[in-house]
């Protein structure tokens, strides 16, 4: 047998985070029937279909459909177009990722607003992947019985992974990956920006956790991911089979809540 081991994706720190991230949105999360019945999306137009949708009502109309996908069609929340984070800048043939920019979407608690950038309307999975992060946002402030694992700062890491646990991994690998960086000085700055934020291979990690809880076979996951997320989902699908035990604990807190009843109002 070979003596060397490859070196896990993640540091045991982060690792240990996720699971006990996943428990928690799986067992003490108000919204924990959607996480334990949520299902990974494709990067695909026929799960976000546009129907010829321009500007805003294309926003509304993939909002809509990230509601609809989270189970959170019961939240009042608007959509509204923000200020230009200066995160993109068309090249002559794509949209390059900006030094120097700010966040391409933006939630307000007090009044339920998001905003986003409107560059994002020309780039629509990552358009997605935004809606998705503030949608999560919303989704958290919902509550739980108890109190998130780690520091409660750890905020804009935790909403990353709840919109993971919402199906939406691809979306949030394909926005965070890198190659679209312009520049090695656009890239520092990309990297300063999103220092609070779930990485590539944290989101890779993540996405796979989701698919092992949740059962989803890994070959088409490979096929079907974006191209920089592809070699770190196979290391991430090796990591987690060393925890076979941890995940069945999870699979089975999943197949717990989605066996439970829809609650409905009375009439």
């Amino acid at each position: 047998m070979w003596p060397f081991r490859s070196k896990p994706l993640l540091e045991p720190e982060m690792k240990e985070w996720m699971f006990e991230q996943a428990e928690w949105l799986l067992a003490a999360h108000r919204h924990r029937r959607a996480f334990a019945k949520a299902q990974l999306l494709p990067l695909s137009e026929k799960v976000f279909p546009s129907n010829g949708a321009k500007g805003h009502a294309l926003a509304e109309r993939y909002f809509a459909d990230v509601l609809r996908y989270a189970d959170a069609t019961s939240l009042q929340l608007r959509l509204e177009p923000g200020a230009d984070s200066g995160r993109y800048k068309w090249d002559g043939s794509r949209y390059a990722v900006q030094q120097k920019s700010s966040a391409a979407g933006r939630y307000w608690r007090r009044d339920g607003a998001i905003s986003y950038d409107s560059a994002l309307l020309e780039i629509p999975a990552d358009l997605i992947a935004v809606l998705a992060h503030e949608v999560s946002h919303a989704i958290l402030d919902l509550g739980a019985a108890r109190p998130p694992p780690g520091d409660p700062a750890f905020e804009e890491l935790r909403t990353d992974f709840t919109a993971v646990f919402l199906g939406f991994g691809f979306y949030l690998a394909q926005f965070r990956a890198d190659t679209r960086v312009s520049s090695p000085e656009a890239a520092r700055e990309f990297k300063k920006l999103y220092m609070y934020y779930m990485n590539l291979r944290e989101l890779c990690f993540a996405t796979a956790l989701f698919c092992a809880v949740h059962g989803v076979e890994r070959k088409p996951v490979f096929r079907r991911a974006p191209a920089a997320a592809s070699p770190l989902l196979k290391r991430a699908f090796a990591d987690l089979d060393r925890n076979a035990d941890r995940i069945a604990l999870l699979r089975a807190a999943a197949d717990r809540v989605a066996a439970l009843p829809t609650l409905r109002p009375p009439a």
